[in-house]
């Protein structure tokens, strides 16, 4: 009997600390959504980010443009006053191929890892649109929520709530492979800032 309520309380130990850290970045996304708009705004001096715009003629596709903004956090350099330290906070980036647009975002925990990504993706296979949402905690995916939009459909449905990356792993090494990237890119504007 002991046994048994030992396991009861540590399940509900580990569906409590999971259900916390999926509010947590929620919580962080909202924050970052905030940042971005007052970034925004023009009477909000300070602006802390690099945004990056690529333009190229693609062959059989025509027309490449993509815009890609890195919002950063700041903090003092305790081993050098004067001079800030900065790591990744939230990424956007849109684009398209042939007429057809993807948005992807990336958040950053205060260490600069992954903790939230999202992306608009095409399905080549039924020309439907796919949404991915991953959250990311440091002991791995702790909620994947794929929606999907067929051709000619004006919403996107719900096809997967879960923690179960195997159906959707192709999708997440791409954009968890891009995210670091993505992060190594800003530390080599950083290093070009120097």
């Amino acid at each position: 009997m002991k046994t048994l309520f030992l396991i009861v309380i540590f399940c509900c130990t580990i569906i409590t600390t999971k259900a916390q850290t999926l509010e947590s970045i929620r919580t962080d996304y909202a924050k970052a959504i905030e940042h971005t708009k007052l970034m925004a705004d023009p009477d909000y001096p300070p602006c802390n980010r690099y945004q990056l715009v690529f333009e190229q003629m693609l062959g059989g596709s025509g027309q490449h443009k993509e815009t890609l903004t890195m919002y950063y956090y700041q903090e003092e350099n305790e081993n050098d006053p004067g001079t800030t330290i900065n790591t990744p906070y939230y990424f956007t980036t849109s684009y398209n191929y042939a007429g057809q647009k993807y948005h992807e975002e990336y958040l950053y925990t205060d260490k600069g890892k992954v903790e939230f990504i999202y992306a608009l993706d095409l399905d080549f296979e039924d020309l439907s649109e796919v949404e991915y949402r991953f959250y990311i905690a440091s002991s791995g995916v702790i909620k994947i929520i794929v929606n999907r939009k067929k051709s000619g459909e004006s919403k996107f449905t719900q096809e997967y709530a879960g923690n179960t990356v195997s159906k959707y792993s192709s999708a997440y090494n791409k954009y968890l492979d891009k995210s670091v990237k993505l992060a190594k890119m800003f530390a080599s504007i950083e290093a070009y800032q120097e």
